[in-house]
Formats: structure tokens, sequence, C-alpha cells
């Protein structure tokens, strides 16, 4: 069912305490409560009070609908492993439809069941091959390992580490003081995992008299649902590497091997090999829908005399050899927030001093491919009518098979002698209803046939003046010109056919920016109940319509009609007439360097483009080259097409960039998926963030992107699908527009992940139930939430065993609930303390947040990772990073990892003299690592590893430019590794109070810092400004693929990521135009700024005034 929660805030005499709770630590404030309220009460909150945030997204959480299907499976949560085995062998078709009806919520909230809806699920079937293992193959096979995406460590033969290993036995040959026994050995960093287990299995032989053979045995990390076995080297494994990092001690169980495949299921479906087709080279066609069947079996060409076939079907583009046009009818029902235009604006807005226009573009990705056409100006009415006729210069054969028409509305204000205005005389804009007159017509001989072909030139009218047509760049609009709505519409559908007659589109409303290549082409059509809540303003327009469908060849790489030549080598041969006095060499040098922000002028584009034979062996130059392809011209998009082949490879990592919005050519993206398919697992798994955004770059549901997204997830479903469905699920409610595409994509996951679709049932649902209690607490009293909070998780319906979504290797059994307890910030999240499925294994500590976006935090600390394998695969730099596990499971909910065993800044400074010490003393950091680490050695390492990670995080959020850097955002451990929480600004987006930037620091780091060290004269501190610089360096010169991370990411709707212009903040901090020696400079005088910034201290001072009273 559908329960619709519309929150008020509770006005309350309670004074809010702003205190900032120590989120990422062991220790954390409880509060004390009689008995709750049931948790089947509908929570409601109502103005003022604790909760107050004044956050138009916190309100929107709020008040949104939650899907609460938690009854629904019950008996599923609770399901032990053989039930659910049980269960996945033997799910029939309905099944299946129920389960992932309960994990989606039923299909009509999700999707239109439109005729591209319906291909997507036929295509999926037809291209699906499942590679099945036969059964006896795969009933010795163990559970997938978690290998390490860090680079290999260079250690000597001598090297190692010691392990302590707790045998686990049922066997009932071991005696009880020997089945579970604890034998600790060193291991040496070269020896692979098999080998460990023989020389292990000889040591307990020898000392204990027992005879164990490898084969029969296997290592698993304690606590943790993760295996080691294997000729890979012990320190390649995941769990190993982390414990070296951070000085933890290595704990592996020795299990038998029958009780490890004994929760395993040789039937479960996820042991097969499934593969999608997404290079798109084996469509099944008798499988496909009547509209992808047809167009796959066409025969284009024209019979031997040249004359059409009489049975034809369809008509081949390449063979409609007219000047491209479409006709601007008018706008239905054109919306107007006049109070958001008056703010927007800063005037108060007359309706009745209003006009309106429209302008068209066609793009490829960010290709522009004719010159911007305007209509004229028409005064304004809720129902705008144009009726007018929009020119290009393009043939209709000419189209590429990605194009994309951006149309965007704009307001002027009224001139009744304003000549653009409908019924004045205008030299630019013209009612285009008149007769057409073209300059030639030019006589070309194809392969076939003697063709005619019509050249469009710029248009005479019968008046003389000539088509007005100005480039996106030439022309100036007013001003004062207002968007209004926009929309970006593909030519062609998603089965290649150009569309046809009168459409309607659905608008975009924003006042803030107009159509641009890196919008979305979903239309704003919102599926299940927002369908029926948000108004939309309707385009209509008309395309030509020819005697029977026009369609795109099946085979996009098929040759183009040789009449289309002349006018490619034309256009050549007028670039180097253009260009021939420039300098070249030197330039494309340049060019190539540019960043991924740059704007390519028409000079840049042809010399590369001219030059495009021999940059084949710079991998670097492929962009550059892709955007100055020409695609207005069908020869050379397929020349493009064929240097894909011929060219030197980028590295996968930099293969990224080409799922951007700059490349929506799909030959392209094919491509890129093969080039991204040499990735492992667990690199893969670093930047599925940016693949799942990428989703929103795709024209069509069905996409080579879409293809390989499954085919990896169905391949690795412990961690790839895992992560999958996790980032998909987690934007369904969020956004409405993406909800049909991600819930087809993971209906198609679902149906074919077998266990562990059973697997998320059970983690979804304890998901839905922590946050009904989340809900629950927000509208309790502060003296009874702790007790309602305990309440309320005894009465948690959970699994006998399951994962939690934060991450497939935390596997649980239970809550420990006397440690649980509600947080004092903001927002009350959770603090959640599970006992470990594995009794060798300790706690685990989670915050479950809702109310809060996790978005920008997830993607920070994904920036954080990716730049800490920069770091240690560039210069073997460990930095000794902390970036801890966030996941968003749902819209504003989500889960974060707890670093244990640390406090904040500000906790430690509160301690040890409070807001005086703050502003005067360097000693608290110093003094707390001494209280914690007694012995000198102990100590001195943990000042050398906070040496370490001071450098990494201070390089690091000057580069990001992360704002909001107080003392409670800033940790340490007491193992001296300090790092940061709470990403909620980045990009320069620093807070401000009373519109002064509350930072000036271009990062934190005072002399208390340094006073940790041993002062600006110590060895240390100099160890460390080198260290900073080092790493400060190699992320600059990385700086391409951290752009390119951002700009993948501007599609999430995340408030400081909306535009390109906001990542060029990064240009600010990475000074690409300064060499390595002024660069160094530069950063130097970033440190002396943060030491020297006594307003740092005071801003530390008046946190803890405020928070810690």
């Amino acid at each position: 069912m559908l329960v619709k929660n519309f929150f008020r805030r509770k006005k309350t005499p309670e004074t809010p305490t702003d205190t900032k709770e120590n989120l990422y630590a062991e220790q954390g404030k409880n509060s004390s409560a009689p008995t709750s309220p049931a948790a089947a009460d509908v929570p409601k909150i109502e103005a003022g009070g604790e909760n107050e945030e004044g956050s138009a997204e916190y309100e929107k959480f709020l008040s949104k609908a939650v899907y609460d299907n938690v009854d629904d499976y019950i008996d599923i949560i609770q399901e032990d492993d053989d039930q659910s085995r049980l269960a996945a062998n033997n799910a029939t078709e309905q099944d299946l439809d129920r389960e992932i009806k309960v994990l989606l919520g039923p299909k009509k909230h999700w999707c239109r069941e439109s005729k591209e809806a319906n291909d997507f699920v036929a295509s999926m079937k037809a291209v699906r091959r499942i590679e099945a293992t036969d059964i006896l193959e795969r009933k010795d096979l163990l559970p997938p390992v978690y290998l390490t995406s860090d680079p290999p460590l260079s250690v000597s033969a001598d090297d190692g580490f010691y392990c302590r290993v707790n045998l686990i036995s049922n066997t009932s040959k071991d005696n009880a003081s020997s089945a579970n026994m604890q034998k600790t050995v060193k291991c040496n960093y070269n020896l692979s995992a098999d080998e460990f287990a023989d020389e292990f299995a000889q040591k307990i032989q020898k000392s204990h008299n027992m005879n164990r053979e490898r084969e029969n045995w296997v290592f698993k990390a304690t606590g943790s649902s993760e295996y080691l076995y294997g000729h890979h080297k012990l320190v390649d494994f995941e769990y190993i590497r982390q414990c070296l990092k951070k000085g933890q001690n290595v704990n592996l169980n020795l299990m038998e091997k029958d009780l490890v495949l004994k929760e395993l299921d040789p039937h479960d479906q996820t042991l097969k090999t499934i593969t999608y087709d997404y290079s798109f080279k084996e469509e099944q066609a008798d499988h496909l829908q009547p509209s992808y069947k047809k167009y796959q079996q066409l025969s284009f060409a024209r019979n031997r005399d040249d004359e059409w076939s009489p049975d034809r079907s369809t008509i081949c583009l390449q063979d409609v050899h007219r000047p491209f046009k479409i006709k601007m009818n008018g706008i239905d029902h054109l919306i107007l927030n006049i109070a958001a235009l008056d703010k927007q604006h800063k005037t108060q807005i007359d309706l009745s001093e209003m006009s309106i226009y429209a302008a068209v573009e066609f793009y490829v990705g960010s290709v522009q491919l004719t010159k911007s056409r305007h209509t004229k100006v028409h005064i304004y009415s809720r129902d705008v009518r144009f009726d007018e006729h929009i020119y290009t210069d393009m043939l209709f054969s000419e189209l590429p098979r990605n194009t994309t028409m951006l149309i965007s509305i704009y307001a002027r204000y009224y001139k009744p002698t304003d000549p653009h205005l409908n019924g004045n005389d205008s030299h630019l804009y013209q009612d285009f209803d008149g007769s057409l007159y073209f300059e030639a017509t030019q006589p070309i001989t194809s392969s076939q046939a003697n063709v005619k072909i019509t050249s469009p030139q710029e248009v005479d009218y019968e008046d003389g003046y000539m088509f007005g047509s100005r480039s996106r760049s030439d022309y100036v609009r007013d001003q004062r010109d207002m968007p209004l709505a926009y929309a970006s519409i593909p030519l062609f559908d998603h089965v290649g056919t150009l569309r046809s007659g009168t459409i309607k589109w659905p608008l975009w409303s924003d006042i803030t920016k107009s159509a641009s290549p890196i919008q979305t082409t979903i239309p704003n059509v919102c599926v299940g109940e927002d369908a029926y809540n948000q108004p939309v303003s309707w385009l209509s327009f008309t395309m030509d319509t020819f005697a029977l469908p026009v369609v795109y060849p099946s085979n996009i790489d098929s040759k183009p009609p040789d009449c289309l030549l002349p006018r490619y080598n034309q256009w050549q041969d007028q670039k180097k007439k253009q260009f021939e006095n420039e300098q070249v060499e030197k330039d494309i040098q340049k060019i190539i360097r540019y960043d991924p922000l740059a704007h390519l002028t028409e000079s840049d584009r042809w010399k590369v483009w001219n030059h495009r034979h021999s940059l084949k062996s710079n991998p670097k130059a492929l962009t550059k080259v892709l955007l100055s392809c020409p695609y207005q011209y069908p020869h050379a998009v397929q020349e493009a097409h064929q240097l894909l082949s011929e060219w030197t490879p980028p590295n996968p990592i930099d293969v990224l960039e080409f799922l951007n919005f700059n490349f929506s050519d799909s030959k392209v993206r094919e491509w890129a998926m093969s080039e991204l398919n040499k990735m492992g697992d667990n690199e893969l798994a670093d930047f599925l963030l940016q693949m799942t955004q990428a989703l929103k770059y795709e024209p069509y549901h069905d996409s080579a992107l879409a293809r390989f997204l499954l085919q990896r997830g169905l391949r690795s479903t412990h961690l790839i699908g895992h992560i999958l469905f996790w980032s998909l699920k987690s934007e369904m409610e969020s956004f409405g527009i993406i909800r049909e595409r991600h819930g087809l994509i993971l209906e198609e996951y679902l149906r074919n992940s077998g266990g562990h679709r059973r697997e998320l049932m059970k983690q979804n649902g304890v998901v839905q139930q922590l946050l009904k209690i989340a809900l629950l607490i927000k509208t309790t009293e502060k003296e009874q939430r702790v007790n309602v909070l305990h309440e309320q998780l005894k009465k948690l319906k959970k699994p006998p065993k399951f994962k939690l979504p934060l991450s497939p290797r935390m596997e649980v059994n239970g809550l420990l609930i006397e440690k649980c307890k509600v947080m004092s910030s903001k927002k009350l999240p959770l603090w959640l303390v599970f006992s470990n499925a594995d009794a060798t294994g300790a706690p685990i500590y989670i915050i479950f947040k809702a109310g809060d976006d996790l978005r920008q935090d997830l993607l920070t600390l994904q920036l954080l990772r990716v730049m800490d394998k920069l770091w240690k695969t560039n210069a073997k730099l460990d930095l000794h990073m902390q970036p801890y596990g966030c996941v968003c499971t749902g819209d504003m909910v989500g889960m974060i990892e707890v670093v244990l065993n640390s406090s904040t800044v500000a906790g430690i400074q509160s301690t040890r003299g409070g807001v005086q010490a703050a502003l005067t003393s360097d000693t608290p950091l110093l003094d707390w690592l001494t209280e914690k680490n007694p012995k000198k050695e102990v100590l001195n390492h943990c000042i050398s590893n906070f040496v370490l990670s001071c450098a990494g995080y201070c390089s690091a959020t000057f580069v990001l430019g992360i704002g909001d850097r107080h003392n409670d955002n800033i940790m340490l451990t007491q193992t001296g590794n300090l790092f940061h929480i709470d990403f909620g600004h980045f990009l320069g987006h620093y807070k401000t109070k009373l519109g002064v930037k509350r930072e000036t620091t271009p990062f934190v780091f005072t002399t208390m810092y340094a006073h940790v060290m041993g002062g600006q004269k110590s060895e240390e501190y100099n160890r460390w400004r080198t260290l900073t610089k080092q790493a400060y360096q190699l992320l600059r010169q990385n700086g391409h693929l951290i752009m390119n991370l951002f700009i993948l990411m501007l599609a999430t709707g995340i408030p400081e990521l909306t535009h390109t212009s906001e990542i060029e903040w990064l240009r600010t901090r990475l000074v690409f135009e300064k060499n390595e020696k002024e660069a160094d400079e530069f950063f130097d005088e970033q440190i002396v700024l943060s030491l020297n910034n006594y307003r740092a201290r005071a801003m530390d001072a008046m946190h803890l005034a405020v928070h810690y009273k």
C-alpha cells in the first residue's frame, strides 16, 4: 500500500541544541525516556522545535510518499539460507513478478508501459546469453574473492606481517581444544593464499599433530564475508591490504571447505555466466517486437532498374536528399512562475509587457551541426502560436543517428517597435511560409544512378532579405531576455525511425537555463502519481511526413551515398582556405592538452580534424578528434568510426570521459564499453557511481551502457551487482524522470540474479523498517527517544543472517540493541550496532540517516578514494586516507560507516581548554595522542601517520574546495590518522554569514597541526610540506580525470553541481597554466596563508562556544 506521510513540525518549549555529535567516533550522546507511541502511528512533525532546518529538500523528504510494503514480504525477510535457496531455484514467472514488485513497487508506479519500455524488455530477452556451467562442475565453486584495486606493494622477499588464525571446525575427529584453536604466524608478503594455506597446514600438523590438507580448508577474513584462496598474493586481498593500511591486526578464520560450500547453491543462477550484446552486433530479430524486427530485416536498396520496390515498407534516410526543416507550431499551457521570475531577475514581472520566442539548435553530443535558428517574437499568451518554419543547411540524408534538437523558450519585454516582433519588418526573422529559392542544383553521380541533389544554401525570400540565422556564439540576446522552458528531443526514436507529423512534447520549465547538450533527452513525463500532480507546458512542432516511415540504416556504418561526398569535400576545401596561414603543429599539441571544459574554436576543430591520421598513436588526442568531427557529413562520421579501431587505445580509466554528454554518438559509446570491459571488478566498482549517472545521458533505455552494466552486474552480483542495485534504486524515488529507465534495468537484473534477488529483498526489508523507525523518532520527545528506539528495534523483523547495503562484506545477524542510540545532531540519525554473523568478528557500527542528502558525501568520498589510488599508483605514496563507507538507499536515506576509536578535533579541544585553547593553545592534539599512546615509539609512529594523512587531506580538500571545515568536521584516530567528514559543501561553495564568507583559509592547517609535527622548523614538518606538494602535483597531473568524474556527475541534481561553470573551480586550484616550479610556489603560498590565518582558529573557538556549552 502507499502511505503518505505529510509531516508538520511540532512546537516545543525545548531549547534546540546544535551540538555536533561525533558521528564517526565510538562515543555518542544518549537520551533516556519512558515508553513510546506505537510504530504503526503515522508520525507528524509540526513547525518549529529541534528539527527546524529550513531546508527545502528536507521539507520535501518529510512530505514525500513512502512505499510501505514491508508486510508484503515479511516471510521472505525471515527466511533462512536453505529456504531462500529453495525459493530462488523454484521461482515461477509469477513469483518473479511478485518479488520484483516487492523491491521496486508496482510497475505502474515507475513505468508508463510505453512502446520503448516494452521493446526494451523484448530486446533484453533476445540479446541475453546464458552460458550454463554444468551443475557437477559448479558444486566445488567457492565464494568470489575481493581483491584490492590498489597498485601492487613494493616489498622485499623477507618482508612480512603477523596474522592470527582461528581454526573453525565441526569435524568430529578434532578434540575440543583443537577444534577452535588460535595460532599467530608470520606471513610473507609474496606468498599466495594457497601457498600460505600449505605452510600453515604443515605448522599445525607439526605443533598440534593435526593432519590437514590444504584442499579441504579455506581462509576467511574474521568478521567479514571475504574469502582468501587461490594463486593471488595475500597482500592483494582487500581485507589484508586494509588491515596493513590502518595498522590493524590481520585475523583469519581457517574454515572447513565443506562448511563454506554448504552455504552455496550450485543451482543458483548467479553462478551462470550471462552475456549481453553491448556492441549491438547480434540482435535477435526473431524474438523482438515487430517494431524492432522489421528494421533488422529491411532491404533499403532500389531494385536493379532503380525503381522503388512495390512491397517496400520503409524509406532509408540515405535516400532522402532534400533540405531538412521543421515547423514550430506553438506552445500550449505555457507555465510561468511569476514569483520565481521576480526573484531571479530582481524585478517585478508584468505579463502584459512580455513577449515570447523560441530558439532551435541541432547537436550531436556537444558538437553543433547547424547555426541557431529563432522564431519571431510573439506577444505573451498562455497558448503561444508561432506557425513558422525553421530551415537548416542540412539534408535529411545527412542527419546523424544521434541528432538532438534543442529548443529553448525565452521571454523578453514587449516593444511595439521591436523589428523582431511578429508583423513587423525584420532583416533577421521572417515568416517562413513563402516559397524557397535555391541558388544551385548540382548533378551528382551515385553508384546506382544519376541523382540530382538540391544543396541548401542561405535562402533568398521574395522580399530580397537573406534567411537570418546566427550561430550560438554570434547571436546576442537582449540581456533582459529570460529563459522559461526547454526541451532536448532526439530526432530518431529508439528503433531508428525519424519522427514525423505533428508532435507534442512536454517542456522542462526552468527560469535559470536554456537548452544545452548537457540536459537529458528524457521527456518531462513522470510516471505514477507524479504524472497527475505536475502541470506541464507542451511544445507543438511538425516534421515532414513521407509516404512511408523514414528509418536510419540498421547498419550504422553502412557506406554513405556517393552523392553526399562532394559536399564534404567542399567543406574541407573551404576550411583549408580559411585557415591556411595559421600555425598547426604547435597549436595541435596545445589543443590536445586542453582540459575537458575547454571550448574548441572552429580553427581548433579544423586543425585537429585535418591532422587526425597523424595523431593515431596519441591516446590523449582521441577526445579532441571526435569533438572536431563534422558530424553533419556522413562520410566524416564513417571515418571517425573507423578511427576508433585504428587508434592507440587510452587507459580504461581515461575512457570514462567518452560517457559524458559531449559524446552521444552510439558507436563511440559502444567502443567505450569494450574498453571499459578491460577493467577488473574492483577497479570498475570504483567508478560505478559515474557510470550509473551516465545512463541519464543516453537518449534511449536500450543502450550499450545499460547492457554493459547488466552484464557486469550479473557476472559479479556480490560486488558490481550489489552496488548497481542500490545506485539505481536510490534514485528511483528522487528522480521521477529516470524512474522508468532505472526500473527497467533493475527489473532485468532482478529477473536473472537468482539468490542475490532474495538477499536484496532481505536488505531492503530491513532498510524500510529502519526508515519507519527513524521517521518515528523525529516525532518523539527528546527524553523518550532512546527508549522508543530500543522498543522499535526489538520489534524489527530481520533475517537470521543478511548483508548490509553499506558493503556486501558486512554480514550481520542481529542488533545489539542496548548499544544503539539516537544522535543529537539536527536530523537525529540513528547510531546502530549490529552483531557480526561471524561469531569471531567484532560488532559492526553504522549511522542510519533519514533526511540527509548523502549524494555529495558519496561523490566526495569516492574522489578521495580515487586520489588515494592515484598517489599509490603514480608515486607509491600512501597518505593514509580514510574514505569511510557511505551508501544511499533511497531519497535522502542512507548509511554511513563508523570509524571507531576516533574523536573530532572539537571534541579533543573541548576537554583540553575549550574556547580559550582553541584561540591560543597549540597543544590539545599532541596531548591527546600522547595520552592514547604513552609509549614513545608508538607515539612517534602515530605522529608519522599524522604527517602522512594531514598531507593527503590538505591537498585533497584544497583541490576539491571543501567547505564548512570547522573543528567538528575534522577527526583524529587514536593511531594518529587525521580525516575529514561531512562533505556538504565543495567546489568553493563556502558557507556565509550575513553575506561574509565564514572560511577564508585555503585548507585547514593551523599552528596546532604543525605543533604535532614538532613545529615549523622540525624535520616532520618539512616532510609534511614536501609530501603535500608532491600529492598536489600528482593531482594536477591527473586533473583531467578529476574534472571528468565531476562532469559525469552533473546529472545527479546535487545543488552545488548543476553546471559546468561550477567545475571550473578546479581550474583555479589545479592551475594548469603553470609549470611544476610555479605550481610549487603557488602551493607554498597557500601553506603560508593557512598557517597565518588566525580567523580559522577564531571560527573553531566560536563553534566550541556554541556547540560545547
